[in-house]
């Protein structure tokens, strides 16, 4: 019940919170305080639980946690550069939306083409050493 409590709610935040002014309305409000709630009672719950629907102690797990934060980072970075990006150049930068897009399109097309030689990749070298390979070359293109 935690879990679709919090996960519901979460849901019903997400989606009317544009359409309601987010926690201006008394109806966002209340059902965030019943996500963070839910959120809140659901960890000690499922951590004693021997079959829990949810295994939160995973997440202390030096490899799963570590790969938990990393895919955490990236889908944040990849949600920030397409989401943002686009508003930035239309709103910032006077772009049109045409623009905007035919700015941001080569970096998706890369993007693209980089998963089909990742893939290959992978099953030729440990993703270990092409995660270390990727991360060098954006640092190194970072300090410039």
């Amino acid at each position: 019940m935690l879990v679709a409590t919090f996960l519901g709610s979460l849901e019903i935040v997400l989606d009317r919170g544009l359409e309601d002014d987010w926690f201006g309305s008394s109806f966002i409000t209340t059902v965030a305080i019943v996500c963070a709630l839910a959120f809140v009672l659901m960890i000690p719950w499922e951590m004693t639980r021997r079959n829990a629907a949810i295994d939160v102690r995973m997440v202390a797990t030096r490899q799963f946690g570590v790969c938990f934060l990393v895919v955490l980072a990236t889908g944040a970075i990849l949600y920030a550069t397409t989401q943002y990006l686009p508003r930035l150049m239309q709103e910032d930068l006077g772009y049109t939306a045409t623009w905007a897009g035919l700015v941001l399109s080569p970096g998706g097309i890369v993007t693209m083409v980089m998963m089909f030689v990742a893939g290959r990749l992978v099953g030729k070298i440990q993703p270990k050493h092409l995660i270390v390979v990727g991360g060098s070359s954006l640092r190194c293109r970072c300090t410039r």
